[in-house]
């Protein structure tokens, strides 16, 4: 057997047995960088997404924003 193909070959065999395992290792990575907070503390989009469940400040801070939002709208359609 020549030396190059038997090189080439084990080369092969290291990438498809280690291959799987690389790729795992540089998903869980990836995901570890992109992960922000803990799941524990995703709750709160609960209530970003559902009126329903807002408190009173919840309610007067998305309508205190939505006023400076269309404020903010109505001045830039002005200078336009």
């Amino acid at each position: 057997m020549d030396t190059g193909f038997m090189i080439a070959s084990l080369v092969i065999g290291l990438y498809v047995c280690l291959g799987p395992f690389v790729f795992l290792a540089l998903y869980v990575l990836f995901d570890r960088f992109a992960e922000r907070e803990p799941a524990q503390k995703k709750q709160p989009a609960l209530l970003d997404d559902n009126p329903a469940l807002w408190t009173k400040a919840h309610t007067d801070a998305y309508f205190v924003r939505k006023k400076t939002q269309s404020v903010l709208t109505k001045s830039s359609e002005c200078t336009l």
